[in-house]
């Protein structure tokens, strides 16, 4: 592949992690480095939810953030849906959503700066204009420049028909990637 980028997949924690290396050839000769022991790296963790970057792999960015990864976290949605109480309003539920994933976020070494919303609304990924949503996405990508990009497996038949945010993120995540290999 003569891309200024090769991938490289890996698994953690129930997520998908993409390595970006600039120069393949350097590293082809190298072994690859486990996941868990980066140091001093760039990651960009991309998830549909608030609570499935910590629920699923808190422990694997909390071992990275203590290694000094500059660690971002990067929402498709505001989950702003799912709650059984009559008086939630979608607002409140995305309010106290987003200070639970902050607090979370806390916890385990990534500062609050570090988390990005694309602020879609729950359950609504697959109705965004698929242009729009891969842009904004390789946008993130090509600016941070990271070592390591993470995003949700797109799962198994039950979760690919009943969780679609979870689908489009982790599909729209891959096609950023390959998007970001170009400049243009």
């Amino acid at each position: 592949m003569s891309s200024m980028f090769s991938r490289t997949l890996l698994f953690a924690s129930g997520l998908i992690a993409s390595m970006l290396l600039s120069n393949r050839a350097a590293n082809a000769q190298q072994p690859p480095v486990a996941l868990e022991k980066l140091e001093g790296k760039t990651i960009v963790l991309f998830t549909p939810h608030p609570d499935d970057d910590t629920f699923c792999c808190a422990g694997t960015l909390s071992i990275l953030a203590k290694q000094h990864n500059n660690i971002h976290i990067v929402l498709y949605t505001n989950d702003d849906k799912g709650s059984y109480d009559p008086e939630m309003t979608s607002q409140r539920l995305a309010q106290i959503r987003g200070a639970e994933e902050e607090a979370a976020c806390s916890i385990i070494g990534i500062p609050k700066e570090n988390i990005h919303w694309l602020q879609f609304h729950d359950g609504m990924l697959e109705y965004a204009n698929p242009l729009d949503l891969v842009e904004e996405v390789t946008k993130v990508i090509r600016t941070y420049r990271p070592d390591v990009v993470m995003s949700i497996d797109p799962g198994s038949q039950y979760v690919r028909w009943h969780k679609t945010d979870h689908r489009m993120a982790a599909n729209n995540t891959v096609d950023a990637i390959r998007a970001a290999e170009w400049h243009l």
